[in-house]
Order: structure tokens, then C-alpha cells, then sequence
């Protein structure tokens, strides 16, 4: 795994347990940590391909952006959920979930399907 992975992979755990304190009677909380390890690979390769993006269309790193994402209900649940964490590792201004979306890139993360345009 190369350093960059490793330090983004370090990033999520730390972010995680920083967003969980005082929260483990939380509803959400206890199930992301049932899937725990699942999550944050997940998370993790959505942020890369997020990035990959980024760099495909000749953006600065700290730009901040308006994400529009096609996704299903699975997708847009996750993507509420860790939208915080995404919002903050991608520079992303927003992210609109929208119902239909013309070109842009389609990624996938897992068993999680996106079409993404900046």
C-alpha cells in the first residue's frame, strides 16, 4: 500500500473515532461498527476515485467543489451518512445527490455504483 494510501487510510481512522466520541449510544454510530473495517475501505476508495476526478479535469487540491452524484438508495444512504467525512477529504463546497445527471465519470466502490460530474 503506498504512503498516501496509508496516511489517507490513518486520516479516516482518526476522523472516526473523533466524530464517535460521546456517541456510542448512537443508532448509526453502533452500526458502522458492526461494519466497521467494510466502511472505511469503502470510504476510502471513494475519496481516491473523488481525487482521481479532481485530477482528470485539472483541479487544485484545496478548489473546493460542487460534487453531482447519480447514485441508488444504497449509494445516497452511504453518502448521507459519511458525507461529512467526504465533504472534508475531497474539498467538496457540496454534494448533490441528483435523480439524473448528463455525462460525467462512473466509479464504483465495492458493491456501490456513482456517476460523478464537477
Amino acid at each position: 500500500m503506498p504512503n498516501q494510501d496509508l496516511k489517507l487510510l490513518k486520516d479516516l481512522f482518526v476522523a472516526y473515532y473523533d466524530a464517535r466520541r460521546n456517541k456510542r449510544k448512537n443508532p448509526d454510530v453502533l452500526e458502522f461498527e458492526l461494519n466497521f473495517e467494510h466502511n472505511l475501505f469503502v470510504l476510502r476508495d471513494l475519496i481516491r476515485q473523488f481525487q482521481d476526478i479532481r485530477k482528470k479535469e485539472g483541479r487544485k487540491p484545496n478548489e473546493m467543489l460542487i460534487f453531482n452524484i447519480l447514485t441508488d438508495a444504497k449509494g445516497k444512504d452511504f453518502l448521507i451518512k459519511y458525507a461529512k467525512e467526504l465533504k472534508k477529504s475531497i474539498s467538496a463546497k457540496s454534494i448533490i445527490i441528483r435523480s439524473s445527471l448528463e455525462g460525467g465519470y462512473e466509479i464504483k466502490a465495492k458493491e456501490l455504483n456513482f456517476k460523478i460530474k464537477l
